[in-house]
């Protein structure tokens, strides 16, 4: 009884912060629930596509960014379970969420824009 209150307490408290640690200048574009993949760990949390960078806020643990700016290569990767893999200053990211084909629309855009 009040988990799913909690859960939003968490998600509201990672917008929060997320929304702190952004300049006058940066929108939150996307946001949902995803798993990230880095290596061989997996970790649950909240993913923001903003004008400026990629925010993954884990559910426990800090936050980490990439700048659009660094972004290398963005694909869709896996059979079953499709995932949006992203690589960017060497390291490959990869992220299990819905909506990937319009997501990986939208950062292929944006990084479009920032590199012209």
């Amino acid at each position: 009884y009040g988990d799913h209150r909690d859960l939003h307490r968490l998600i509201r408290r990672q917008r929060q912060m997320c929304i702190r640690d952004r300049d006058k200048n940066e929108f939150i574009l996307w946001e949902r629930s995803a798993n990230v993949k880095i290596k061989f760990a997996k970790i649950a949390g909240r993913l923001y596509i903003t004008n400026k960078r990629i925010i993954f806020s884990p559910y426990v643990g800090k936050n980490f960014d990439i700048c659009l700016k660094d972004i290398e290569d963005v694909e869709i990767t896996g059979r079953l379970f499709k995932r949006l893999k992203i690589t960017a200053k060497g390291k490959e990211y990869a992220f299990l969420t819905k909506g990937v084909k319009n997501l990986l629309l939208l950062i292929k855009n944006l990084v479009k824009k920032i590199k012209q």
